[in-house]
């Protein structure tokens, strides 16, 4: 398994800082707009010196604003969908990196607005049963366009719902909104078909709502252990209250991730990560909303205790 950091154009000064000067630094992901692919020239070359493993996380919209959707039965916007992830694949491939991170999609139609961190629902949901062929057809394709590049293409887990408006704050979690993201039963499908999958702690744990925390984990783990024969990335966080259904990128640095509170806190993230402790060939990226190289070094504490 290898430890690597969240880097993007955000905060682009302190991402390439941390590029060059964590000494044991093993991989890094790319939060990826494919939108804008020429922006990332910098960032990319401070990556290829390195020399380390290298994933691109992608998020892509349309000319319209509709967010990248591998399930929803709409010509256009599937079409656009498999065009996008292909070309970012293509650009994985360019630049000797070694993984594609995809999120699903959803069971609607859904705009998308990366700077205002906003979602929007713009049709109505389609059942599991009507898309699920249409996700695995469409994953499974990607998945031979990246095994042909000798590229790992993965499947995210998502939250239940999305928080109203920006993605990294603790009062935006208060008024979650539905947008239908493909949850956890999908990404289990996958698995069944083959498919490779990112499981994100966080994520998965808040694709459940209640209020017990016991709950939680007990979803988090069952889910952890069914998916783990697939599972090539894992992205660390965890969620705090409410349980309503919404994620949080909170770091490790808060004293609230070594309380019954957190999910998973921080021994049951140990407990977790010893389930793929004999596995190589598994990519571990922290996302914390900042301080990555503090986070780094706290979850590689925690990595020495599997």
């Amino acid at each position: 398994m290898k430890l690597g950091i969240k880097v993007g154009l955000l905060n682009l000064k302190e991402n390439l800082n941390n590029i060059r000067e964590i000494p044991d630094l093993e991989a890094a992901e790319v939060w990826y707009d494919a939108g804008k692919p020429e922006a990332y020239k910098e960032l990319f070359k401070a990556l290829k010196d390195r020399k380390i493993d290298v994933g691109l996380h992608y998020w892509g919209r349309n000319k319209d604003g509709i967010s990248a959707n591998l399930a929803y039965p709409d010509k256009k916007i599937i079409n656009f969908s498999i065009a996008s992830i292909c070309h970012t694949i293509d650009t994985a491939r360019e630049n000797g990196f070694q993984y594609v991170n995809v999120h699903p999609g959803y069971e609607a139609l859904v705009g998308i607005d990366f700077l205002k961190e906003k979602f929007h629902l713009l049709s109505k949901p389609k059942s599991f049963k009507e898309i699920i062929s249409i996700f695995l057809e469409n994953a499974h394709f990607l998945d031979d366009y990246g095994a042909l590049r000798q590229i790992t293409i993965t499947f995210e887990t998502v939250p239940l719902k999305v928080a109203a408006i920006g993605w990294y704050g603790k009062s935006t979690r208060d008024k979650p909104e539905e947008v239908y993201q493909l949850g956890i039963n999908y990404l289990k499908a996958a698995a069944e078909a083959g498919l490779y999958i990112a499981n994100d702690f966080g994520h998965t744990a808040a694709d459940i709502i209640t209020q017990d925390p016991k709950n939680v984990w007990n979803f988090l783990k069952k889910s952890t252990i069914f998916l783990s024969s697939q599972t090539r990335l894992i992205h660390l966080g965890f969620v705090i209250p409410p349980y309503n259904g919404t994620d949080i990128h909170d770091t490790f640095e808060n004293p609230v991730f070594s309380t019954t509170l957190a999910v998973p806190n921080r021994n049951q993230m140990i407990e977790l990560l010893r389930i793929f402790k004999k596995k190589k060939n598994l990519w571990i990226i922290p996302e914390p909303k900042g301080n990555h190289r503090k986070n780094y070094y706290l979850a590689k504490e925690m990595l020495s205790q599997i």
